[in-house]
């Protein structure tokens, strides 16, 4: 007969002989404080969109723990907290209760789930126990509850013991769906995490991490459900995890299991998601890790069966505060044995006789645990069953050894400062009597108090007296004290206090507080008392009456009510003298028998003090004797001069010293405009201030934002100027998750002040996505808008493909007859003042070369970059903007590829569209009127944006146009701001990743022509005379009759071109980017090969797939490339690995992004015929026979025109020479190698050594006047060569020449000695000589008049040199008189000193 009893008397003794034999150690080294804590927050299953819940933390750094607790609001466990799970394990496909939290996290947010009603059954909770599958006592379903999330960042956390890398894993992989991680540290792990990630996450769930746990609840026998998650154990060498895999279950309408994630029922199904291949990382802490404050050990057993218990409570210690509650449950038997599984704070498990389940789930609150275990003989307290990891070391045990572990943190403990409320009140000493309160309205009274941990903090003392206090003391009428003396220890103690009503006990009424002894004082945990006037007592000094002060700190003895104050508080203001900067303190002096106190304050702590007599009222605190990041506070009290009392003080106003950021929060958009901050600081200092961005870039391969500066210097003189910190977002077309990013305002080491420790200041930059757009036009011409809009348009003329109605962007095109209908022949694309344009207008049909020049005459601003392709028949022009258009010539005709930044979202007209995101609109008329039209013909709409003849960009110059404020401006430079690793560009351009050009594009910016205005007018005569465009009314084409000439159908034409794209390198890779229309092109394919009968058309069919693979790729960052921590390192490597240079031209395989031709093919495109030489069509635009006048060129720098040119080093230039009759400088019938350039496909440079025709030195050299060589092309160094092409150079000074006529001498001019000179033109070195065509056109004529006017000459030669002898002859004459008269006028002199001297006496 089983004698049965009541619950709770069960309960209680099987507690009780549980804890007699579990002894626990109490550490002194608590757990690091949470870097966040969210606090309770209440949260609601089956409330739709409510049952979904994002927390930011804002710490900027993935955490190394999250902690997410869910408390129970009522029902039988209110205020128990359960943990969340990573992932879920069931949803609302099954008619079944299950319940939980389940939470993901990144590096800015936390998200949680709980369960809602999506599709099938609404019988999910937050709080759910398990019901009959689990042990029944407590058992509850709750939709009500609060949560809390806790995080730890690594700085804050322990140093792991072992960490592993980040590792691929996934499931549903068979056995490889196990993994068995060896951490090596012989001993078992104090605390174990597994981490894991999506590997290919989608842009809403970048960077989130879930959290494996310690049991499968769920597996793959029930039909029609889902299960996600990782499960993992430990022992003292390994850590295995399991994946689901799905082994047995033959249902097809059941789901596998996922490697996390959960599905539709939770959380509304907001931001669900499920995935099979993760990256995973394993942590495992052992001596490193806190000691736990409460550890049973390992004896408890719980289980099914065998008289154990599948319910168990345990109690926690009173000195315990749980910050961090884990229960370890550790397999005795099994392929598991001695490896160790968490329990679970959730039951997710699916009833029924055949299907394991498993797990151990507990709650906790700050007194005790409860555990529930499986109860049923199909469910085991450690089960990982056969839907996981391929069935490696699987098993279902009904016991094993139960550990629970409990730390607390620093915060948790009531000595620490955060945890403590602060009572400073004197008169609550049991010295003081409260008859000194004059009314009873100042008694104390506590019974308002909320109960919570305490300090007292006054000068009186900070203990509650532990002996009787009598009646109408401690601010009071009952006080109360503690009966007995304090236990010693750091615990915490339950101790009785007593109130005193006047009883002759003294105790008249008992309350039992807690009391914790902290390292120089006490902590009491304060209920609120019963009724007032009753107050707690602390310390036992005597603090003077109400009103009275003394000299002994307002205490007992001396205490009295006479002293004088202040009428005014002190006046705190902040001055600049000389160059020294200071506080002062000044107030209104009182008498001339007073004596005043100033003391100083920096954030309440008293730093200086100084008395004053009655003369002075102002003080001074020096610049060094305040801190940056202090406030700053003066208090005056006064006293008369023969008292030491002094009144109380009067508080100045405060002052922080600091920085102000305005505003604290910006936001910037991807549209080319900055927001920014203005910096200041409080007072005037010298300092400078560093920025700092906190390096987060969300995943992202490049910083988010940028600044204009990293460093604000402030001055004495320029304190209250703001300083404008510019912020800009990187315009990167990226679709990114919504995050903050947190810029410190860090002070340097050169401060004129000193600085508080750790003060900084920062704000925060939102960043927000604008839409990149992409549009094309290609073949004859067949467009596609930025809204995906396709139509055809064949008209013939110039007219607008993109124009911005937002800033000074347009991109022109122009189209001429090709084949039946038409084609673009040019484009030209205009920012500001940059135009540049790619043409093929100038040439022949089928034999024109592509042309880039510079259309502006003014240097090109920054940030503009002109790439060119490998082959040669591609450019690609980048704006600052970072608008670009890619061009991919043809000998025919242009494709062109816009892109354009986020600026001109919803400000778009032409062509491409109003890009909106709204196709609807797309076919919007110049006249602002929108073309309904559902057909690839919308012609009236492609006419409206005809531009007049002459006026578009491929015909003038652009017009003067104002600064637009998102254009680089010059000597400007954009950092990132991050320390270290800054980075600073001069183009915002410069952050966005371009790697992926670098291998096959080359940088021409330099290389581009500038066209004048009047080179521009010779070039279009020019090309007027040599192309078939014209300007004339649309040429409009016939409607497409098929079969096609040569017999294609329109249904084989459809199948050919869908079957191109099929079996493209590129077609597998870009059918898995979501948005990708592998057959964009196939309609446009089509037309082309109607119109043609060309199959090269093909080809286009794929490049548009590509393009538009490539944008979808490139701005899908879940995409791009990451290491193995799952960091972004570069762009999506898989697209450009099977995307090749025009498909390798049908003559190569594509192999990683590199064309590898067939025998008989080179080039980056295999298009080059190694078997055949190159084919010369023209000679500087000029068919056969080409003409180069030396006045106008230097005819040094040949262009040549022709096929098959391959761009290699091996390129070579040859001529011979074949008419040259005035020089022997260039040997005739000898072909010489010279310098070659390779322009583009159909284009290459010759260089020239030296000109053919050079003008002579009469008398000296001989020069030539013309010259004829002809040219040839080589792509194997000279041993194969092109056919030749002649070249005539020739000097118009004297020679004319046509290729009819060849060159003849002008009747005007003359040829002499290899020279030309013009008509009266004399001899260099001879003006008796002179050219005269009539006379002789190739000797010097002598001038008739030039004899006499040489006798003329020389006789006034004579005449002038006789005169000259004559001057000379009378000077010399004059010079010998003087010279005799000197002599005689020196003796005269002599002889009369002599005659003076013989006077004088002796």
């Amino acid at each position: 007969m089983m004698v049965t009893f009541p619950l709770r008397h069960y309960v209680n003794s099987v507690f009780l002989l549980v804890f007699l034999f579990l002894p626990f150690v109490i550490a002194n080294a608590p757990l690091p404080r949470p870097s966040f804590t969210s606090g309770w927050l209440p949260i609601q299953s089956q409330a739709g969109d409510n049952s979904f819940m994002s927390i930011p933390h804002y710490l900027n750094e993935l955490p190394v723990f999250v902690q997410v607790l869910a408390r129970a609001v009522d029902g039988p466990n209110a205020g128990f907290l359960f943990h969340g799970v990573g992932s879920a394990q069931i949803d609302d496909d099954r008619n079944v209760d299950y319940g939980g939290v389940v939470y993901s996290y990144n590096e800015q947010t936390v998200r949680l789930w709980v369960p809602t009603f999506r599709n099938n059954y609404n019988r999910g909770s937050v709080i759910y126990t398990g019901g009959s599958l689990w042990g029944t006592p407590h058992y509850q379903v709750s939709h009500s509850a609060e949560v809390k999330v806790d995080a730890w960042l690594n700085d804050s956390f322990p140093e792991p013991d072992y960490s592993s890398e980040w590792f691929q894993f996934s499931a549903n992989n068979g056995v490889n769906s196990f993994k068995e991680i060896r951490h090596g540290l012989a001993e078992r792990p104090s605390f174990v995490r597994v981490q894991y990630k999506d590997l290919n996450p989608t842009n809403d769930f970048l960077g989130y991490t879930y959290d494996a746990y310690g049991a499968a609840q769920s597996d793959d026998d029930t039909p029609s459900r889902s299960y996600h998650g990782i499960v993992f154990s430990f022992n003292g060498n390994f850590v295995r995890i399991w994946a689901p895999d799905r082994n047995n279950f033959n249902n097809p309408s059941a789901y596998v299991g996922f490697a996390g994630g959960m599905r539709d029922g939770w959380g509304n199904s907001l931001f669900n998601t499920y995935f099979d291949d993760a990256i995973v990382k394993v942590t495992v802490w052992t001596d490193s890790f806190p000691t736990p404050d409460f550890e049973t050990n390992g004896s408890l057993q719980m289980g099914y069966g065998n008289g154990l218990d599948n319910y168990r409570e345990i109690t926690i210690p009173g000195e315990i505060t749980p910050e961090l509650v884990y229960v370890q449950v550790t397999a005795i038997d099994g392929p598991n044995n001695e490896f160790s599984f968490y329990g679970m704070g959730v039951q997710q498990a699916m009833p029924g006789t055949d299907v394991n389940y498993g797990g151990l789930i507990y709650a906790y609150n700050d007194t005790e645990i409860r555990m529930w275990s499986p109860d049923t003989s199909y469910g085991g307290i450690i089960n990982v069953i056969d839907g996981w990891g391929g069935e490696i070391n699987v098993q279902t045990s009904q016991i094993a050894n139960v550990t629970v572990k409990i730390w607390q943190t620093a915060a948790s403990d009531p000595c620490h400062e955060d945890n403590y409320e602060e009572i400073d009140n004197r008169y609550r000493s049991s010295a003081f009597s409260s008859s000194h309160f004059s009314n009873i309205s100042d008694l104390i009274c506590d019974r308002d108090i909320s109960l919570a941990w305490y300090r007292f903090t006054s000068d009186a003392g900070g203990e509650i007296p532990t002996s009787c206090v009598n009646v109408g003391m401690c601010g009071t009428q009952y006080p109360v004290w503690i009966n007995g003396d304090i236990p010693d220890g750091v615990g915490i103690n339950t101790v009785e206090a007593c109130v005193n009503k006047g009883g002759a006990t003294c105790c008249d009424e008992t309350i039992f507080i807690r009391v914790k002894r902290c390292t120089d004082y006490f902590v009491y945990e304060l209920k609120p008392l019963s009724s007032c006037p009753m107050a707690y007592c602390a310390g036992d000094l005597e603090p003077c009456p109400p009103g009275e002060r003394s000299p002994t700190g307002d205490f007992q003895p001396g205490c009295s009510d006479v002293f004088p104050e202040l009428e005014h508080p002190p006046l705190l203001t902040h001055k600049i003298d000389q160059n020294i900067a200071y506080f002062e303190c000044s107030f209104v002096p009182l008498w001339s028998n007073t004596t005043s106190l100033v003391e100083w304050y920096l954030d309440d702590e008293l730093i200086k003090y100084k008395y004053l007599s009655y003369k002075y009222h102002t003080d001074e605190l020096p610049e060094h004797e305040y801190k940056l990041g202090s406030t700053v506070t003066c208090e005056v009290s006064v006293s008369y001069t023969r008292y030491e009392v002094f009144g109380y003080p009067k508080q100045s106003n405060a002052i922080f010293v600091g920085v102000q950021i305005l505003p604290s929060e910006v936001t910037v958009w991807e549209d080319g405009l900055p927001s920014n901050v203005s910096i200041v600081t409080t007072i005037p200092m010298r300092c400078s201030f560093l920025l700092r961005a906190r390096q987060n870039y969300y995943g992202l391969l490049r910083p988010d934002i940028v600044f204009d500066k990293c460093q604000v210097d402030k001055g004495y003189d320029n304190a209250e100027s703001p300083d404008i910190v510019n912020i800009y977002a990187i315009k990167d077309c990226q679709s990114e998750v919504f995050y903050t990013n947190i810029v410190d305002v860090i002070p340097s080491e050169d401060c004129s002040l000193s600085i508080t420790q750790g003060y900084s200041e920062y704000f925060g930059v939102n960043t927000e996505d604008v839409d990149c757009g992409s549009c094309c036009g290609t073949g004859d011409p067949h467009y596609t808008t930025f809204d995906s809009s396709g139509y055809d348009w064949y008209g013939a003329g110039d007219f607008v493909l993109h124009q911005s109605l937002s800033r000074h962007f347009q991109v022109h095109v122009r189209t001429w007859k090709c084949w039946s209908v038409t084609c673009h022949c040019a484009v030209a694309i205009r920012e500001n003042k940059d135009v540049i344009s790619v043409d093929i207008c100038h040439g022949t049909f089928e034999k024109a070369a592509p042309k880039i020049r510079k259309l502006s005459e003014h240097r090109f601003a920054r940030g503009v970059i002109v790439r060119k392709s490998t082959s040669g028949k591609e450019f690609r022009i980048e704006m600052p903007s970072q608008a670009a258009i890619r061009v991919v010539t043809s000998s025919t005709h242009l494709n062109i590829y816009l892109d354009v930044p986020g600026d001109d979202f919803q400000h778009s007209d032409g062509l491409c569209g109003t890009f909106d995101h709204d196709s609807s609109n797309d076919y919007r008329k110049r006249d602002g009127s929108t073309l309904s039209h559902t057909g690839r013909r919308p012609d009236a709409f492609g006419e409206s944006w005809r531009i007049p003849a002459g006026e578009s960009l491929l015909h003038k110059l652009s017009d003067a146009v104002e600064e637009d404020p998102r254009q680089l401006k010059e000597n400007m430079t954009y950092c990132s701001c991050l320390g270290e690793e800054n980075e600073c560009h001069d183009s915002l351009k410069d952050f966005t990743d371009y790697s992926y050009l670098t291998d096959s594009w080359t940088d021409i910016t330099d290389e581009i022509d500038v066209e004048t205005t009047e080179s521009r007018t010779k070039r279009d005569l020019h090309a007027a005379s040599t192309n078939t465009f014209t300007e004339d009314v649309p040429f409009l084409p016939a409607t497409l009759t098929w079969p096609t000439p040569s017999g294609i159908t329109e249904q084989q034409a459809r199948q050919m071109c869908e079957s191109a794209v099929l079996n493209s390198t590129a077609a597998e890779a870009c059918a898995d980017v979501q948005g990708v229309d592998l057959f964009v092109g196939v309609e446009g394919c089509v037309e082309d090969i109607g119109v043609t009968d060309d199959l090269a058309f093909l080809a286009e069919a794929v490049s548009l797939m590509e393009n538009e693979c490539v944008v979808l790729t490139m701005k899908n960052i879940s995409l791009y490339t990451k290491d193995e921590n799952g960091t972004v390192i570069g762009p999506p490597s898989f697209i450009f690995e099977v995307i090749c240079p025009s498909q390798c031209s049908g003559n190569g395989e594509c192999i990683n992004g590199t064309c590898h031709c067939y025998d008989g093919y080179d080039g980056s495109d295999c298009s080059i015929d190694t078997t055949a030489p190159p084919t010369l069509w023209y000679i500087n635009d000029v068919e056969e026979h080409a003409l180069c006048d030396v006045r106008e060129d230097s005819c040094q720098q040949i262009s040549v025109i022709g096929d098959n040119f391959l761009n290699s080093e091996y390129l070579v230039c040859l001529y011979n020479v074949i008419h040259a009759p005035q020089t022997t400088s260039h040997p005739i019938g000898e072909p010489l190698k010279v310098d070659s350039h390779f322009n583009t496909f159909r284009e290459v440079t010759c260089s020239l050594p030296n000109p053919m025709v050079t003008p002579g030195d009469p008398g000296v050299t001989e020069g030539s006047t013309v010259s004829t060589i002809e040219m040839y092309v080589s792509n194997d160094n000279g041993v194969t060569m092109s056919g030749g092409l002649l070249l005539t150079t020739y000097d118009s000074k004297c020679r004319h020449c046509d290729v009819t006529d060849g060159c003849i001498i002008k009747t005007d001019a003359c040829e002499i000695e290899g020279s030309c000179f013009s008509d009266g033109e004399y001899h260099p070195y001879d003006n008796s000589r002179y050219c005269d065509p009539t006379n002789d056109q190739y000797e010097w004529t002598t001038d008739a008049n030039w004899v006499l006017i040489l006798a003329v000459t020389l006789t006034v030669a004579l005449v002038v040199v006789l005169a000259i002898i004559l001057i000379f002859f009378n000077r010399s004459r004059l010079c010998r008189r003087m010279k005799t008269n000197n002599k005689v006028h020196h003796k005269e002199k002599e002889e009369e000193i002599v005659i003076e001297e013989q006077k004088e006496p002796k």
